[in-house]
């Protein structure tokens, strides 16, 4: 399976703007690319960090913090 990013989709700019390491939020922009592929905001997303779920509400993501 293949899953292209866009890196212009708002899931990817939102997360590489809201995180200061670059690695991680390469990491966190394929996890919500992914979940946008695999059923967008209809998935409700479970995170245990704080930069993905601000990204994740920002693009009509209901998420769950543990």
């Amino acid at each position: 399976m293949t899953i292209d990013v866009d890196s212009s989709a708002p899931a990817t700019r939102y997360v590489a703007e809201a995180d200061s390491d670059a690695a991680q939020a390469r990491l966190d922009a394929l996890r919500l690319a992914a979940a946008e592929r695999a059923g967008g905001g209809s998935l409700p997303l479970l995170t245990f960090d704080l930069p993905l779920p601000q990204a994740a509400r920002a693009i009509g993501f209901t998420v769950i913090d543990a």
